[in-house]
């Protein structure tokens, strides 16, 4: 039994879409989770990458805000307790704060499960896509109707689900292309997930 998988998972419905990940995901890659909880999500990308033979280095960021000083004491109790330690940093910030640490294309997975409000999802992806480097992953949970609607409302507004790239002078032309990704997850909350493409730009 992994460690991961002991931990309250309540918020935790994407194992699969985690399990995907950690097959792309190449050897030496740099990911972020924003909104990591108790850590059990982010722990499990871990298990996954580690099991695979996979070093990396996970950056989990949480502004603490539902569990202050007890929230963070409980991640860095299970992040030693997993004994991924040395793959892993915490940081205590905001999401759009914690972005700023971040070079431009240098990471190859983040994974935003924050605020959930229409303007800081809407803000966040601005900022994130940034950081992710081309090819990868940007992603984020409760894509849905219910309790993700701001979340869907922001997502939608701004990620469309096809892009057409632009023709290539005199030598090709392209068909349109699936851009924004949609996965069930298992307690029907959804992930929503874009790859990034060098000729995306946002429609501001």
């Amino acid at each position: 039994m992994s460690f991961a998988s002991t931990l309250d998972d309540r918020m935790f419905d994407f194992h699969s879409f985690y399990d995907t990940v950690a097959g792309e995901l190449p050897n030496d890659c740099i990911i972020a989770e924003v909104g990591v909880a108790n850590g059990a999500s982010a722990l499990y990308l871990a298990e996954k990458l580690h099991s695979q033979g996979k070093v990396f280095k996970l950056y989990m960021i949480d502004n603490m805000a539902y569990g202050g000083s007890n929230q963070l004491a409980d991640i860095i109790k299970n992040v030693q307790r997993s004994g991924l330690g040395e793959f892993i940093e915490i940081m205590p910030m905001d999401s759009l704060n914690a972005s700023t640490k971040f070079n431009d294309n240098s990471l190859h997975f983040v994974f935003l499960d924050s605020s959930h409000t229409y303007p800081m999802t809407k803000a966040e992806i601005l900022l994130w896509l940034n950081k992710v480097s081309y090819g990868s992953r940007l992603a984020g949970h409760d894509f849905n109707e219910t309790e993700g609607k701001e979340v869907l409302g922001a997502v939608t507004e701004l990620l469309p689900r096809e892009i057409l790239r632009p023709p290539i002078e005199g030598q090709q032309s392209f068909e349109p292309e699936q851009f924004l990704q949609v996965f069930n997850t298992s307690k029907g909350l959804g992930v929503w997930s874009v790859v990034k493409k060098f000729y995306f730009q946002f429609k501001m």
